[in-house]
């Protein structure tokens, strides 16, 4: 869920990774970091990358 709401806000908006971090609940980075991509199988700039691209 986390996660999620974390793909959203790389998709709409430009806000920092870290803030995108701390905005889906996560208290660090590289707890963020770790797990994104975990679950994703990408970093979140790779995510944000590939949105960008579609645009």
């Amino acid at each position: 869920m986390r996660v999620n709401h974390a793909c959203k806000l790389l998709k709409e908006t430009d806000y920092s990774i870290v803030i995108i971090s701390y905005e889906s609940g996560f208290s660090n980075l590289s707890n963020f970091n770790r797990y994104f991509k975990r679950i994703t199988g990408k970093k979140p700039l790779a995510v944000r990358k590939e949105f960008q691209r579609y645009l």
